[in-house]
């Protein structure tokens, strides 16, 4: 028995010892086999968590900003703020249909005692600022305010016969009275800004360095001025409809038209919208990938003649060449449209005064232009200058001026036709101005005949001379796919964005035509 208590206890104190698991499995010997009598909880071991999807990114070539991004100032009126705008702003008409994402209805209703007109917006429970904020009657309100006293806008005639926007329902129903007629409502507010963000700052000041929010299917994630890049995002909290495919869009800002032509060859970027110089027809010819054509805009440069006398402006309006001032701000003598109303200079006395021509010169076009006017001045005798500083500036104070070069938008429409009535930049202005503006926006004067008046009006009395319309290209290269195959089916340019996807490269036989144009 004594010899059986010793027995006994190492007989129990080795049935306590730990029994010792499996080794380890040595991943870069699979041929090993080991077998365990463990769960396999116990030795599988836990995934690595999926990465995350790439996001998607295109690029594309743009013009260089001049300004802010704030579509309704005539200091930041470039294709490129338009564009970005119709992205990221939410806008009540597109194309004249109604944008049923951000509203329910938009309609003309009975005006109360006291207006003449009255149009209803019910916008839509969903819609909202990219930061959560509804879209409310105070975003609408906020342009009205800022178009009817701001100087310097695109297209103010319209809002300034607007005489309340109100709102009800907690901001969804909008009601704006007119104390005039405006037959074509649906063409104002075609961007709504965000009052929450901008309320406390200056109109004109407004977007001067970004889009802090957005209600469109992209947002603005940042300007890098020193690289040269906008960058769009796709906007998750978008709420409607057919959001974007991409989630990225860099925007590199083109300098001059051979940075657009090196960056389609290195495939840099996928599609490109730019100003082209004399030689780029050719160059672009020699890159079989790339499909390019001619747009003409309607966008105008012309020098508004400031002086409040009629006789100073016809003196000055005479002594240019605009076919000679087109060559040589544009550097081209191909695919050049000198506008209808262009002069020839006219002989006459020495001019043997002094005077000051605007422009900005972050606008190499409209700048050149003015270095022009100035020698063909200088030439007939007169003591020129260019006055070079920030267009908005220059718009202030266009009242020490004798003229001042910009870009304006000729689309014969009630609102463009009115315009030229509101004299923004004129220190003179025919003298029945208002009534014709009136009559212009109630559609009593269509838009032909208005253009025909302001014609009339311009020749006899000399407000502005147009100097050159707008030619751009289109150049479609490889690592987009959009619209369609061919550059022709992308004549929205950047509006389209939407519908893009990281595409293929195109097909061989996409080449440029080797005839002076574009396929």
């Amino acid at each position: 028995m004594k010899r059986a208590l010793p027995l006994l206890l190492a007989c129990l104190l080795s049935g306590c010892a730990a029994n010792p698991g499996p080794p380890p499995v040595v991943e870069d010997e699979p041929e090993v086999a080991v077998t365990s009598s463990t769960s396999a909880s116990d030795t599988t071991p836990t995934p690595a968590p999926a990465p995350a999807p790439e996001r998607t990114k295109v690029s594309v070539g743009v013009d260089a900003l001049i300004g802010g991004l704030n579509p309704y100032l005539m200091a930041d009126n470039q294709q490129i703020v338009q564009e970005i705008a119709q992205l990221v702003l939410p806008s009540p008409f597109r194309g004249g249909v109604m944008d049923s994402d951000l509203l329910r209805s938009a309609e003309e209703v009975d005006a109360p005692e006291g207006s003449v007109q009255r149009v209803r917006y019910e916008i839509s429970p969903a819609a909202q600022w990219s930061d959560g904020t509804p879209i409310s009657g105070a975003d609408f309100r906020y342009v009205w305010q800022g178009m009817k006293t701001t100087p310097g806008v695109v297209h103010p005639a319209g809002y300034r016969a607007i005489s309340a926007v109100t709102s009800s329902a907690g901001g969804k129903i909008v009601t704006v009275d007119f104390t005039s007629r405006v037959e074509d409502w649906r063409s104002l507010f075609p961007t709504l800004l965000p009052a929450h963000v901008l309320a406390e700052q200056d109109f004109a000041s407004a977007l001067s360095t970004s889009i802090p929010v957005s209600a469109g299917r992209f947002a603005v994630e940042s300007v890098d001025s020193a690289r040269g890049i906008i960058t769009l995002n796709r906007n998750d909290r978008f709420w409607g409809a057919d959001p974007a495919h991409i989630d990225i869009i860099e925007l590199h800002q083109l300098r001059a038209p051979e940075q657009a032509v090196a960056m389609l060859r290195s495939g840099q970027v996928g599609f490109a919208s730019f100003v082209p110089a004399q030689t780029t027809p050719e160059a672009l010819s020699l890159l079989p990938e790339v499909d390019a054509e001619f747009i003409h805009t309607t966008r105008q440069l012309r020098l508004h003649l400031t002086s409040a006398r009629q006789g100073a402006r016809e003196e000055l309006a005479g002594a240019l060449d605009t076919a000679q001032i087109a060559r040589l701000a544009t550097g081209r003598t191909d695919n050049l449209r000198v506008p209808y109303g262009g002069r020839t200079p006219q002989p006459g006395p020495p001019l043997e005064r002094t005077l000051r021509i605007g422009a900005d010169p972050t606008d190499a076009v409209a700048l050149a232009a003015a270095h022009a006017i100035v020698d063909q001045l200088n030439s007939r005798g007169a003591s020129a200058t260019v006055v070079s500083d920030r267009l908005s500036d220059l718009i202030a104070d266009y009242r020490e001026l004798d003229g001042l070069v910009a870009w304006n938008d000729t689309a014969i429409t009630p609102g463009n036709m009115a315009d030229f009535f509101v004299c923004q930049v004129a220190s003179d202005c025919p003298a029945d101005a208002v009534a014709v503006q009136r009559e212009i926006l109630s559609g009593e004067i269509p838009p032909g005949q208005a253009l025909e008046l302001v014609r009339e009006h311009n020749a006899q009395d000399y407000y502005y001379v147009p100097l050159l319309d707008e030619t751009r290209m289109n150049a479609l290269g490889t690592g987009i796919s959009g619209p369609g195959d061919k550059v022709s089916d992308w004549r929205s340019g950047l509006v389209s964005a939407a519908q893009w996807r990281v595409g293929p490269e195109p097909s061989l036989d996409r080449k440029v035509s080797r005839h002076g144009g574009f396929e």
